[in-house]
């Protein structure tokens, strides 16, 4: 798909309509100036970390730079509030239909992922013109990034109301433990289904049948790796909880490192 001005044009609406709701759910949060402060500076920092990721990746949107890193973390950060409402919805679901917490958290990656990723492909087809599969990629990084940062904002929140003694002191905790778990989570879960959204994309080359196999197959991994790491430490077994969580934090940070290098390899060689 050519994008085209009128594309931009609805794109950029159902953005700014996400923007506007998400806009208007934090308004009507208990901020401070302190734990609104904390907030807006580690979206920026989140931002930065885009930012100093993307700028020069080999396997950017060129004629896009640096305008596809600002958008995808608009885009994504956007996303907060209609992913805050589906995720009620879920709650919900999980209460009368009685599953476990560990059944939660392998279904609970449902609405941030298929809006992530539905963001990445207005993004690459309505706003952008990717012409390699990597781009997707890029693209969905700075959405995922762009996401956490909202995300984070509902932590600090949370970990400042239920601090005793500090809003400060809880806030930094929330954002400490956030950051532990790997400030990418999000950006890596995209990035995995949006490799298969680029083959789509990109490969017209092969086969409608493969194409198909690589988006419904890349879209999946990035799900079972957001499951996985959900509902890691709701094993029933306290130590094997304890365990699998540390080591799909590990495998997390290790991981996101790796594909990033790779990500960049295939920038390179293509």
């Amino acid at each position: 798909m050519k994008s085209t001005p009128i594309l931009r044009l609805i794109a950029a609406a159902l953005f700014l309509a996400a923007a506007g709701w998400t806009a208007f759910y934090l308004a009507d949060m208990p901020f401070n100036p302190a734990t609104a402060g904390i907030s807006a500076l580690i979206g920026a920092c989140w931002l930065l970390i885009a930012w100093l990721a993307l700028r020069n990746h080999p396997g950017r949107i060129g004629s896009a730079t640096p305008a596809f890193i600002f958008a995808g973390f608009f885009a994504g950060a956007a996303l907060l509030s209609p992913t805050v409402f589906a995720n009620n919805t879920v709650k919900v679901l999980q209460s009368r239909l009685g599953f476990d917490d560990l059944v939660f958290g392998l279904l609970s990656p449902t609405a941030e992922e298929l809006l992530k990723f539905t963001a990445v492909f207005v993004l690459c087809t309505m706003v952008f013109r990717i012409r390699r599969p990597i781009e997707a990629v890029t693209v969905a990084i700075a959405v995922g990034f762009g996401f956490s940062a909202a995300e984070n904002t509902i932590y600090i929140l949370q970990g400042a109301l239920e601090h005793l003694n500090s809003d400060v002191e809880g806030a930094l905790i929330a954002i400490g433990m956030r950051t532990a778990a790997v400030p990418w989570a999000h950006a890596v879960f995209t990035g995995l289904s949006a490799w298969g959204l680029g083959c789509f994309l990109c490969r017209p080359d092969k086969s409608l049948l493969w194409r198909v196999g690589r988006l419904v197959g890349w879209y999946v991994v990035g799900y079972a790796a957001h499951a996985v790491f959900n509902s890691a430490a709701e094993l029933p077994n306290e130590v094997a909880a304890t365990v699998a969580f540390f080591a799909v934090i590990a495998f997390s940070w290790i991981g996101g490192i790796w594909l990033y290098a790779r990500s960049r390899k295939i920038g390179r060689r293509d």
